[in-house]
């Protein structure tokens, strides 16, 4: 990972350090370390001990577990302003995922000690506390949808879970701004690549979706919630 200058260094106003108290701040500040990540770095390894968390200024992460057939399951996808890394550091555990870069990311790394100390003194528990149960709802969410669902209903969800997180609006439709492959896109949903390009190449005949330039347009949000049996 690269390191950046100190006249290069992005706010820690995002997150959930927004509405810590200028003294927090400078603490989290002085204590940090900025990276810039290229596409494919790992901020972290499944397995290692966790040092700290990592806040994401720029670019979209990927945190996954491999399983025992050599096959990744995304686990879920981060974006700017969010904190990744924190969830094996509040229980002493090895991590259980890995995080990668999808795309050029600039993450700062804040040591164990101090995010802790921070936590324990600031108003910060509270929106670690808030941040979990969002995290444990998403979990379960993704357990049912993953046992229940058929795969289609699955793509067609997941389309629009991505619209909620990363949808940026481009003239009257929604592109979805993580940068994501067909293979991703399958890893995220539990099977294998050639049944995604076969499903959002129909997504795409029936008008729900166009793609420019690899990336996903929406253009019906609301014929895809009506199939996938989506209420969110």
């Amino acid at each position: 990972m690269e390191e950046r200058g100190e006249r290069d260094l992005p706010g820690l106003e995002c997150c959930i350090f927004k509405d810590l108290d200028t003294k927090s701040l400078n603490v989290l500040n002085k204590a940090r370390e900025i990276a810039t990540l290229k596409k494919g770095d790992y901020v972290y390894r499944e397995g290692n001990l966790p040092t700290g968390v990592y806040c994401v200024h720029e670019g979209h992460i990927k945190a996954f577990k491999v399983g025992s057939d050599g096959k990744e399951q995304i686990i879920y996808l981060a974006k700017p302003g969010d904190l990744i890394g924190w969830q094996q550091l509040t229980c002493d555990d090895p991590y259980s995922t890995s995080a990668v870069a999808l795309e050029k990311a600039v993450v700062s790394h804040i040591p164990r000690e101090i995010f802790v100390e921070i936590v324990r003194n600031s108003t910060l528990s509270l929106a670690l506390t808030k941040y979990i149960c969002e995290d444990v709802i998403m979990l379960e969410s993704k357990v049912l949808e993953l046992s229940q669902k058929s795969v289609r209903e699955r793509l067609a969800t997941n389309i629009i879970m991505l619209h909620q997180k990363f949808g940026i609006k481009h003239g009257n439709k929604i592109v979805i701004g993580v940068p994501l492959t067909r293979e991703d896109l399958a890893n995220l949903i539990g099977t294998n690549t050639e049944t995604v390009i076969k499903l959002l190449s129909e997504f795409r005949r029936e008008g729900h979706i166009e793609f420019i330039e690899k990336k996903i347009f929406i253009l019906n949000l609301n014929a895809l919630k009506k199939f996938s049996d989506f209420y969110g």
